[in-house]
């Protein structure tokens, strides 16, 4: 998420955290990305053997095509998912519903 996150991406990073954690007992971290270090931030936490989840504009680097070519209706969203991460932006809405996609 990126540092100054609107209110959609906080409630999809709220959902997704809450819901993980009921799912499995895992305790998901918030993290700020900009942007403009995505793929740094992705080869860091793949590196660590994490998997990332990155929302919103956070993710935009990755997404904006596939999102540009799914038009401008709002709560249009992108959802991509590779072993290493995942990433989930939307138009309006479209992050909490890609979240909740995922969560699905």
């Amino acid at each position: 998420m990126t540092a100054d996150p609107d209110a959609t991406e906080k409630l999809a990073a709220k959902e997704l955290i809450d819901h993980v954690e009921r799912m499995s007992g895992a305790k998901l971290n918030i993290v700020t990305v900009d942007p403009k270090m995505l793929d740094a931030f992705l080869e860091r936490t793949a590196m660590d053997g994490k998997a990332a989840v990155v929302l919103g504009r956070a993710a935009l680097p990755k997404l904006e095509k596939a999102l540009a070519a799914k038009g401008t209706v709002p709560g249009t969203f992108v959802l991509k998912a590779t072993k290493d991460h995942v990433l989930i932006a939307g138009l309006g809405e479209g992050t909490h519903f890609g979240v909740c996609e995922l969560l699905e």
